[in-house]
């Protein structure tokens, strides 16, 4: 995966800080906690820097940035937090948990609509109104409560007019309503399954099918 530079140099940024220390004194240890959506860059970004820098070991955990948020308000000894959106990160610095640096942008993320390949379905000539198909009988994002882009999944289907229209009715065939899940990345493996023809993740995101 190739690292986006505005991200390198965030992270650049944030872990210039550490100094040099002796040849045979243990690496200095840096918790992150960031976005799960995060997990490719950061693990090719972890090897480049630690090669760079042994002195340094970056120790990552992932998860969404409403949990996250919910473990440093509860005294969680992070160091630097890669959250999926400002609002989590504000919510921290609001509550005098955060370096008097502030909160600051570090990348731009994009909602992708994926299908299953075999529906052959075209997202990009029909866009969301795919989902009205019969064919997509359950759609999935992730949990609007945790996670910035389930939020984002549900507002996009909002403004397209098609977020009642996939809610389940007894009165009618269609869609049932849009699953969300804890996990930050309720679907990955889900793209092969019957069970959940579309979901909304983020850009970039684990591989799985996509339409011709």
């Amino acid at each position: 995966m190739k690292l986006t530079p505005l991200l390198s140099a965030a992270l650049g940024l944030l872990l210039g800080f550490t100094g040099t220390t002796p040849a045979k004194a243990a690496p200095t240890p840096i918790a992150i906690a960031a976005a799960a959506d995060l997990r490719g860059v950061l693990e090719e970004l972890k090897t480049t820097y630690e090669g760079k820098h042994p002195d340094v070991q970056l120790q990552i955990s992932y998860g969404a940035s409403g949990s996250i948020t919910a473990q440093v308000q509860q005294g969680a000894p992070y160091d630097i937090f890669l959250a999926a959106d400002t609002g989590f990160p504000e919510t921290l610095q609001k509550g005098g948990l955060v370096t008097d640096d502030g909160v600051f942008p570090y990348a731009t993320g994009r909602l992708t609509l994926w299908v299953r390949k075999d529906l052959n379905l075209d997202p990009a000539k029909d866009g969301l109104k795919v989902l009205l198909q019969p064919s997509v009988k359950k759609v999935s994002t992730a949990n609007p409560k945790t996670a910035p882009y389930g939020r984002a999944g549900e507002a996009a289907l909002r403004s397209a007019g098609l977020y009642d229209a996939v809610q389940p009715s007894s009165s009618r065939p269609g869609p049932p309503k849009p699953a969300s899940s804890p996990s930050p990345r309720p679907a990955t493996l889900s793209c092969s399954s019957p069970g959940w023809p579309g979901w909304f993740p983020p850009t970039p995101t684990q591989p799985c099918a996509r339409p011709a």
